[in-house]
């Protein structure tokens, strides 16, 4: 075969065109954006499912199970043990179906102090039974979509002249929403002794340490190396009077000497929501978990406090107010 270097003009030429077009490739960002997209098509075809969040509410045909409530009223919201003059009430929820070690825990140490029922209740949103209903899912697994609580806290109206003398200042709250700390894995850290550090970075908690209103409602932080705050609330409201109410109180008679605030406060609290695909127990172990998740942990405290502002008679502040309660729980199948 010949040489094809010496045969000059009379080599072979190699036909074939070389593109001249550049290879292109996707960056970092847009390829972030397309795998987001197409997770969301994948997403939109798994079915939604239902649970539920127990019901707190003036429903007469409905009452919670396990604790007999229909809405958290005077009977349901006690003062704080330990606060001087008792000048500081409240009650709260806990999410999942069962009440755990720590919530009994604070629970039993309200009724210890004089208290006459529990402060803390369940409320559910986890349980989710095997089925092919929309309030089941199929299978074992499934991916938390949305939570939310949804709170509204009234002012009660004040009807005669002793109310009036109990109540005539605004009642400021304080609204905790927290979890146990990621550093707590497998462990249950108590509300009653180290839900905070006090001013001088020590444990504290409520019902647990003796304190005053304004420390347990704004100078307290939440000890951080046992819990994790998902969302604090602070906000003022007032008992509105009944006009059909006469009497000798010149407080009844000279509101305007006092700043009004609202009567009814609404919120609506986003709970976490696990990235991981959720292991759901088959049955109800009739102690802490029904047909609820066991690779996560999903309880979540919402803690509502309330205190009077410079007044004398604030031990009767837990007559005052009122809780209504409910949710939106959604997952989705696998």
């Amino acid at each position: 075969m010949p040489d094809e270097s010496k045969l000059g003009r009379f080599a072979k030429k190699d036909t074939k065109k070389k593109s001249t077009r550049r290879k292109t490739t996707l960056s970092k960002g847009q390829k972030k954006e397309t795998r987001d997209i197409a997770k969301k098509e994948v997403s939109r075809g798994k079915e939604k499912r239902y649970g539920s969040f127990f019901i707190y509410d003036n429903l007469a045909t409905y009452v919670v199970p396990a604790t007999n409530k229909i809405l958290i009223d005077s009977a349901g919201i006690e003062n704080i043990p330990g606060v001087f003059n008792g000048c500081a009430s409240m009650c709260g929820f806990q999410t999942g179906y069962y009440a755990n070690t720590a919530t009994t825990e604070l629970n039993n140490t309200f009724i210890s102090g004089g208290a006459s029922s529990p402060v803390m209740y369940p409320i559910g949103g986890y349980s989710m039974p095997n089925g092919s209903s929309s309030t089941e899912i199929d299978g074992e697994y499934a991916h938390d979509y949305q939570k939310k609580l949804n709170l509204r806290i009234t002012m009660e109206v004040l009807t005669n002249n002793n109310e009036q003398i109990d109540c005539v200042t605004p009642t400021s709250f304080r609204v905790l929403v927290v979890r146990a700390g990621t550093k707590q894995a497998g462990l249950t850290p108590s509300l009653v002794n180290s839900l905070f550090v006090d001013d001088i970075n020590e444990r504290a908690g409520i019902g647990g340490t003796a304190c005053s209103a304004k420390q347990i409602m704004s100078d307290w932080d939440i000890n951080k190396n046992q819990f994790h705050k998902v969302k604090e609330y602070k906000f003022t409201l007032q008992n509105p009077s009944d006009p059909n109410q006469g009497g000798t109180n010149t407080l009844m008679t000279a509101p305007g000497q006092i700043k009004a605030y609202p009567t009814e406060r609404d919120l609506t609290i986003k709970l976490p929501v696990p990235k991981k695909k959720l292991r759901f127990a088959e049955l109800d172990d009739g102690v802490s978990n029904n047909k609820e998740p066991v690779n996560y942990d999903f309880v979540t405290y919402v803690l509502i406090m309330a205190s009077h502002d410079n007044i004398a008679n604030a031990t009767r502040t837990s007559r005052y107010w009122s809780v209504r309660a409910s949710g939106k729980s959604v997952f989705k199948d696998m």
